[in-house]
This record gives C-alpha cells, structure tokens and sequence, in this order.
C-alpha cells in the first residue's frame, strides 16, 4: 500500500508554503496514538477544503467522541470557527517566533513557536511546528508545560509532552503525561 506524502512545506513561513488544515487526511483514515497508559484511534468520517487556501474542515471520531474542525491559518496563526460563539477564535500560532498569549480562567496560556521540523509515521512524511504551550495561574506562575509537534495538516499533534512545574528537578519540569501518533493508516 503507497501512504499519502503530506509534502506541504515542512519549513512554514521560512520559503515553505503553510499547509491546509486537514490537508494530510482523508476520509475513512484512521491516526492512532500511544499514551503510555494504553491507545486512542482517531477515525476521520470527512474532509472538506471548501476551495479556501487557507482552510479546511474535518469530521472525526475521537474514541466514542465526535468533533467537526473547521479551522483556517491566516497571518501565521490557526483559528477554529466556534459554533458556538458564531465566531473565529484563535487557537495558536503556527508561524516562526510566533508568540500568543490567551487568559484561560483566572490563568493564561501562551503558546510559543520554537521551529519547523517532519516526523515520519507510516512511511509518511509529516511536517510539523515545534511549540511549547505554557499555563501560568492567577500569580503569572508557570504551573504546567506541554512541549509537543503540532501537525497543521492532520489539525492534532504528532507528539506531546505534559510537564509539571517541579522546583526540585534540574530542569525545573516532570514529566506527567506523553503521547505519540505512532500510526497512519487508511
């Protein structure tokens, strides 16, 4: 079986040209991850790109939970359409350097672009954006860290870890969590 090549510019907004969101999935496409405690498959029920450049939408099954994803990359940041809301909101930047910080219940969360890089999951070729996403409380105290390799093209990421403030480690993080998209398949 040839494996779809998700060639859509693994150096975004340095010469690479900024992949559609949903653009590396199809329907019927299954991603599935490691957590360390066990897996979770991702079933894709639908694609659209809706002749937008910039956007794409995307039906999926998370588990027994079903989410619709219409988002859109516009100046070198991803946003989500709320239902909701009837609204785009701003989920995170996605362009080099991008640095976004949005208040989260008495905290804040601030999302930080450190680079570009491509996994390879199933003989596929994934680019993906180097962000850490830090949560810091009410005091502006960094309580939490998710270090992860966000895919825009498969709108999740291809790996993640949670960290902890830890005042004790050398690093001043524990590890709490890790996750990997250790399959794709179709």
């Amino acid at each position: 079986m040839r494996w779809p090549v998700l060639l859509i510019g693994a150096l975004v907004g340095a010469g690479g040209q900024t992949p559609r969101p949903g653009e590396g999935l199809v329907a019927g496409m299954v991603l599935e991850y490691s957590t360390g405690t066990g897996t979770s498959k991702w079933v894709i029920d639908s694609v659209a790109g809706r002749g937008d450049p910039e956007c794409g939408r995307v039906w999926l099954r998370r588990d027994t939970t079903s989410e619709s994803r219409h988002d859109c990359v516009r100046a070198g940041v991803l946003e989500r359409w709320s239902a909701g809301s009837g609204r785009w909101v701003e989920q995170r930047p996605v362009g080099l350097g991008g640095r976004r910080s949005y208040r989260r219940g008495a905290g804040t969360v601030e999302f930080l672009v450190e680079g570009f890089g491509v996994d390879t999951i199933s003989g596929a070729a994934v680019p993906v954006v180097v962000t850490t996403v830090t949560t810091f409380d009410s005091a502006e105290v960094a309580r939490r860290r998710l270090r992860e390799r966000y895919a825009i093209g498969l709108t999740t990421a291809t790996w993640g870890r949670f960290e902890a403030m830890d005042a004790g480690s050398p690093s001043g993080w524990t590890t709490q969590q890790e996750f990997r998209l250790v399959a794709i398949r179709r």
